[in-house]
């Protein structure tokens, strides 16, 4: 693996993670839509307090899998750093694009995208 192969690599990488924390955390936040908890506003408070730690926790979880998934994908059983360590990539300076304004054609049009990137790939 080369210098721009490795960049590659590590632009998808961040990426799928990317996409994937975004998706692990949209699961949580829509099975939370349904929960119902009938109370006071001192007793819905806390409630909701433990299920986010508890959420954060699984999803702590779930993100390091993915992590080292995607590792293991694109880099190999050594993993990204090592990878680095071969290329000195901490020692490059990563070009910075210029950025380009995108119209858009209509509402919704990056949800859609979004959606199709994940029905794609996913």
């Amino acid at each position: 693996m080369n210098k721009a192969e490795y960049r590659q690599a590590c632009e998808q990488f961040d990426k799928d993670f990317a996409l994937r924390a975004y998706y692990i955390r949209q699961q949580f936040e829509q099975a939370d839509v349904n929960f119902i908890f009938m109370g006071t506003a001192e007793a819905r408070a806390r409630v909701a307090a433990q299920l986010k730690a508890s959420h954060e926790t699984k999803i702590d979880e779930m993100l390091a899998d993915s992590r080292r998934e995607l590792e293991l994908i694109y880099f190999g059983p050594e993993g990204r750093e090592e990878v680095a360590e071969k290329h000195d990539d901490k020692k490059i300076v990563p070009d910075i694009p210029s950025a380009t304004v995108v119209k858009m054609e209509a509402p919704g049009f990056w949800l859609r995208l979004q959606r199709a990137y994940l029905a794609a790939f996913w």
